[in-house]
């Protein structure tokens, strides 16, 4: 680490000493200033590669380049005559500001290649002017584009907003996934990358919605738009690991065919929650704030979890079909299948007692899902949009957990089969009947059903007393099944009027109909195999449950100076019906305010403030007369009477980019309190607990704030976060209301040293922190986590890639004076001779053989201390063909 740090200083003070830097400013012949003007710098020796720069939202633009060279230099922006002259580096500092004059020729006769252009909202890289031949990824490539940012889990930024939708030659890639995008489009295949602000997929709402999302469009060189291409991996390791992978497309004009196919043993995730939500799709964000369209609660079965052994598999199918300019046919289907065993043991501090555990458990996932759109235009004025979803998961989880509780152990082997269908139908019509009115509709149905089958088996009887066991067998054994189904029916009018350029007003109606079912039934399976019901001990449920929101909504949104605000009202006539031993019907009015403001300075810098009060319904599992297990030692029974929750939040967003200045800020804060909310009520019998809910008044609050800055000092790029966050709530343990309190602070501060030279490393070197305090009934515990970090990307001898991460964790249980240090660190070499279809690549996974993870976590009721086991050192050979 000494030696890395001593060579980063002397590489700076060597570079600082070779470099010119050259700044100015961009204005037109009116000396208005101009903004994303290409200032280009050509060496007169060809080996050495150009340097570009842009200028900013106020004219200025900043570079630095070699001293004492002749360079080219060229400055051009789209409509105006290009400025040329030649610039001798022979001083320290050079000031130069270029005045620009409109073309006087038609755009249409002139062809400008420069490598930044903008028009309207859409920014347009030329990426010849930014890569050579070494960027075999979509990732590789976006990485040299300035102000865009690619993280290792495959999401994309643009100064600094994330990416929400990733586009292909203009239609969305696997569902607009930018993960699938990044790590699978090869790097030789693109042309232009184009970044949407502000986008829609309905290009005429864009006037009316409040979105802020940004798309990227890849466009493909001429030759691979009538071409397949792709990759092939094949690796074997130590220990039987292995990891296959495979990635193949097909571009026409007309018709686009992915595939993406994975296996392996290494703990890659194929298939993440995050993917999974990405994959999902949903509706237009003009009805964002007013439908909730249900997507199937298939999340807790994809989270990314360390393991000790496993298998992963994946296969991705998407077609798009253009038959004409009106009508879009796309199609995808996802096969997703997990086995994998892990070990996890904790230190779980109750209110009343400490439990030590030891988990050792084994999941089988499949999951399948398909969806089938339809996008017709008939007209530029109007867009129909179908789509139907469908999936389907299968899950099987054993657990073996042996807990100890003052000395006393207990084994509880436990096992849940679980089984879920998802069916949706959504129709979504949007239409300008008018320069000034935009109509939007939408229809939506789905239909989820789920069978939740758990037993649970112990030697201890250590259930709670409320179930009716039968102590005389030798071996205690529940057995518990949950049956539940939705069905959800939803209709969305949006009426938008545009009185004038600076005023709108919005009307929305609306209705959405919920009617869920609910059946869970206890036995206990005795030693002779018999099934004995639990249902006459008050352990069965049978209920009905139906919700359904009326509603109407009415938004002034309005523009002065460089202020946007929008302030509204929204009307609920909620009614709902539970059905169980008794029919309970009851009707209620819900009037909901909403405030936002906007003040853009620039393009760059802009200030937001938005301000509602929202309010939730409980779903069917916390109205229940009767009891059912949450777990092998919880007891749940809900409450039919409590009401609907009510928040307010509010949210300050500041961001401001300066590409003159090579710096970005971005800070956001969100304060969120409860008027009246929801919570859980625990009753222990030694580590036994039941669980009901109650309504509370003014039962919690919470704060987070969170700074970003990134900073480039010429070879040199600084980031710094830190994050704030608290949380205060009440809760009722054993009959007794107490406050806690949980507060954590995270920073992280990373240095990155590029030299941009040939044949040099990128190093980047980094520390995280984390201090969690959790404070209840006046005991505090506070946890703490330092992570210092190196990263090493370094491309060598035009064949060679290598790169290197090494983290060190040091983790800190304070009160127990416990200290824990774990080292994480990984490698990769790729050999691949240009021109060459093959490549070689040796990656090592926990090159240091580490055993496990340290977290901890907070609920209500409880503190856990986590140490999580994960693979051991993993050494694969691989070998990679690209068509």
């Amino acid at each position: 680490m000494r030696y890395t740090l001593f060579l980063f200083l002397m590489s700076l003070m060597v570079y600082s000493q070779d470099k010119t830097t050259m700044e100015g400013k961009v204005k037109d012949s009116l000396g208005v200033t101009m903004s994303y003007v290409n200032i280009i710098v050509k060496p007169q020796d060809q080996s050495k590669n150009l340097k570009f720069a842009i200028s900013d939202s106020e004219g200025y633009y900043r570079l630095s380049i070699d001293k004492n060279e002749l360079y080219s230099v060229s400055i051009s922006y789209m409509g105006y005559e290009t400025v040329e002259y030649e610039l001798l580096t022979d001083k320290d500092f050079i000031t130069k500001d270029f005045e620009l004059k409109e073309s006087e020729e038609m755009l249409g006769e002139i062809v400008i290649d420069i490598p930044i252009s903008v028009r309207g909202d859409t920014i347009t890289y030329n990426t010849g002017s930014f890569v050579n031949s070494k960027q075999r990824k979509l990732k590789d490539v976006l990485k040299e584009l300035p102000g865009i940012e690619v993280d290792s889990k495959g999401g994309v930024t643009f100064q600094g907003r994330k990416v929400t939708d990733m586009l292909v030659e203009g239609k969305k890639f696997f569902g607009g996934d930018t993960k699938l995008a990044v790590e699978n489009i090869p790097g030789d295949a693109i042309d232009k990358v184009q970044v949407i602000e502000n986008y829609n997929d309905v290009s005429f709402l864009k006037s009316v919605s409040d979105g802020d999302a940004i798309a990227m469009n890849i466009i493909l060189k001429e030759d691979k738009k009538n071409f397949a291409f792709g990759d092939l991996e094949v690796s074997k390791g130590n220990k039987d690991y292995y990891k296959t992978h495979s990635n193949l497309f097909y571009f026409s004009p007309k018709t686009k065919v992915n595939f993406i196919g994975d296996i392996n043993n290494i703990g890659e995730k194929s298939f993440t929650y995050m993917d999974y939500r990405n994959f999902l799709g949903g509706i237009n964000i003009v009805f964002s704030d007013d439908f909730d369209w249900g997507r199937g609660d298939f999340s807790q079965f994809m989270q990314s979890k360390e393991i000790t052994n496993g298998s992963q598999k994946f296969a991705g199918f998407n077609i798009i079909r253009s038959s004409n300019a009106k009508l879009d046919v796309s199609a995808y289907i996802i096969l997703s299948k997990t086995n994998t065993d892990s070990f996890v043991e904790k230190i779980s501090d109750y209110t009343s007692f400490v439990e030590e555990s030891s988990n050792k458990s084994s999941v089988d996932d499949w999951l399948a899902m398909a969806k089938l759109s339809i996008e017709y235009k008939p007209s530029y004025r109007e867009k129909l949009n179908i789509r139907t979803q469908v999936k389907i998961l299968d899950n099987s989880y054993i657990d073996n957990k042996n807990s100890v509780i003052d000395m006393s152990n207990n084994f509880i082997e436990g096992k849940k089969d679980f089984e879920e269908k998802y069916i949706n139908q959504n129709i979504e019509w949007h239409k300008k009947t008018s320069d000034i009115h935009t109509i939007s509709s939408i229809l939506n149905y789905s239909f989820r059903s789920g069978i939740d089958k758990s037993v649970w088996a112990s030697e201890g009887f250590s259930f709670h007393s409320l179930v009716p066991m039968d102590y005389r067998q030798e071996t205690a054994v529940l057995d518990q099944l949950k049956d539940k189904s939705t069905h959800n029916l939803d209709f969305v009018l949006k009426s938008f009027w545009k009185i004038n350029p600076k005023n709108h007003i919005y009307i929305t109606f609306g209705n959405k109909f919920i009617k869920e079912k609910l059946i869970t039934g206890v036995s206990q399976i005795l030693d002779s195999g018999v099934f004995s019901s639990f249902d006459n001990s008050g352990f069965d449920n049978n209920i009905d449950y139906d919700i359904n929101d009326m509603f109407m909504g009415l938004k002034y949104k309005f523009k002065t100076g460089i202020c946007i605000f929008s302030q509204g009202l929204s009307f609920h006539n909620y009614k709902w019906n539970i059905e169980q031993e008794n029919i309970l019907s009851k009707n209620k009015w819900v009037l909901l305010p909403y405030f936002k403001a906007k003040i853009k300075f620039n393009s760059s810098k802009s200030i937001d403030i938005k301000y509602d009060i929202n309010t939730k319904f409980s779903d069917i599992n916390s109205l229940t007369d009767n009891y059912y297990l949450t777990s092998y030692n919880s007891v749940f029974r809900g409450d039919k009477n409590i009401s609907n929750s009510k928040y307010h939040n509010v949210n300050f967003k500041y961001k401001t980019y300066n590409l003159y200045r090579h710096f970005s800020l971005y800070f956001n804060a969100n304060y969120k309190k409860a008027v009246k909310a929801v919570r859980t009520v625990v009753e222990f019998e030694g580590q036994n607990a039941f669980t009901t809910v109650k309504l509370f008044d003014n039962p919690s609050e919470s704060i987070y704030t969170n700074v970003f800055m990134r900073k480039k000092i010429n070879i040199i790029q600084l980031i710094s976060s830190l994050g704030f966050s608290k949380y205060k709530y009440y809760q009722e343990t054993d009959g007794v209301i107490s406050s806690s309190e949980s507060v954590k602070y995270n920073y992280r501060l990373e240095i990155k040293l590029d030299l941009d030279i040939e044949n040099t490393p990128i190093i980047k070197l980094g520390m995280k922190q984390s201090i969690s305090s959790y404070t209840s009934g006046g005991v505090v515990n506070e946890f703490k986590t330092t992570s210092p970090y190196i990263n090493i990307d370094y491309d060598f001898l035009n064949s060679f890639v290598f790169s290197f991460d090494y983290k060190n964790n040091n983790y800190t249980n304070v009160q127990q004076g416990q200290d824990d240090n774990y080292e994480i660190a990984n490698t990769k070499l790729s050999y691949s001779k240009e021109d060459s279809a093959w490549s070689l690549r040796i990656a090592v996974n926990n090159i240091l053989d580490s055993r496990f993870k340290k977290s901890n976590s907070f609920s209500g009721y409880l503190i856990s201390d986590t140490r999580t086991y994960i693979l051991p050192r993993v050494v694969l050979f691989g070998l990679i063909y690209s068509l």
